[in-house]
C-alpha cells in the first residue's frame, strides 16, 4: 500500500490513538482520472481504501481541493536562491535549507533532490 503521510509520533499506532483519518468531498487522483471518492487512512499513514468503512478519528474536508499523491522535483535549482538571494548576499546554508523546504511542501512537493552550481 501507498504511504500517504506519517503520523507523528504522539499520535503513532502505540500512542492509544484508535482510527485514522478521512479526507473527504475532494477530487481524488485514481488511475489517472479524477474521481468523487473519499480516501481513508488507517492508523499507521497508509492508505486504507476508497469510500471504507474505516473508522476515523479526524476528518479533513476537502471540499474544492485536489487529492493527490506528493510531487517529486527531481532537479531543483531554487535552493541556489535560497542562499544567495541577489549577488554578494549570502544567507546560512541551513536557513536557506529550512526556506527552501516550507515553500516545497507548501506547493505539494514531498522529495526534492537540490542541485547547486559551484562556479
Amino acid at each position: 500500500m501507498n504511504t500517504l503521510f506519517r503520523l507523528p509520533a504522539d499520535q503513532d499506532r502505540g500512542s492509544g490513538a484508535a482510527g485514522g483519518l478521512r479526507i473527504e468531498r475532494g477530487r481524488v487522483l485514481v488511475d489517472g482520472q479524477f474521481a468523487d471518492v473519499t480516501v481513508d487512512v488507517d492508523e499507521s499513514g497508509h492508505i486504507a481504501g476508497l469510500d471504507s468503512d474505516v473508522p476515523a478519528v479526524r476528518r479533513i474536508d476537502a471540499d474544492g481541493l485536489l487529492v493527490l499523491p506528493g510531487i517529486v522535483d527531481i532537479h531543483g535549482d531554487a535552493f541556489e536562491r535560497q542562499m544567495m538571494p541577489r549577488p554578494g548576499v549570502g544567507v546560512p546554508v541551513d536557513n536557506a535549507l529550512s526556506d527552501s523546504d516550507r515553500k516545497v511542501v507548501a506547493n505539494g512537493i514531498t522529495t526534492v533532490v537540490h542541485s547547486v552550481t559551484c562556479s
